[in-house]
C-alpha cells in the first residue's frame, strides 16, 4: 500500500495530503524496518519535499537516523535512543557527538531541539 502511494505521488507532502496525513505516512515508513530499501527510497523523496517546505524537517531527521542505523551506520541527529538503567535516553551510535547540536540547528533552523539535546 505504501509503495503504491510513493509510485503514484512520491512523498505525500503537506500540499498533497495535509500535515496530519503526511506525518502519518512518514510514521508508517519510519517503522517499516523490515523494508530498509523502501525507507531509503522514501528518504530521498522526502528530502526534496523538505527542501520545498512541503514536509517536516524534524521527521526527515528521524528517518535519516533510522535508515543509517538500519544500514549499520552511525546516526546524524541523535533521534534514535536507548534507555539506560537509570531510565535516561541516550542516543544510539552517533556520528561526531560533539557537533550534533550544530547539525540539528542547521537542519531545523533556530529550532534544533531534538531528543537527547547535548
Amino acid at each position: 500500500m505504501l509503495e503504491a502511494i510513493v509510485k503514484k505521488v512520491g512523498f505525500p507532502g503537506f500540499k498533497q495530503v495535509g500535515e496530519t496525513s503526511s506525518k502519518n505516512f512518514w510514521l508508517l515508513v519510519q517503522h517499516a524496518d523490515a523494508h530498509p530499501a523502501f525507507q531509503q527510497e522514501v528518504l530521498k523523496l522526502m528530502l526534496l519535499e523538505v527542501q520545498r517546505k512541503n514536509a517536516n524537517s524534524r521527521n526527515y531527521a528521524y528517518l535519516v537516523d533510522r535508515v543509517a542505523l538500519n544500514g549499520g551506520q552511525p546516526q546524524t541527529y541523535g533521534t534514535q535512543v536507548e534507555y539506560k538503567a537509570d531510565g535516561q535516553p541516550t542516543p544510539r551510535t552517533l556520528f561526531d557527538p560533539a557537533n550534533v547540536d550544530k547539525r540539528r540547528a542547521h537542519r531545523h533552523g533556530n529550532d534544533g531541539n531534538l531528543p537527547c539535546q547535548n
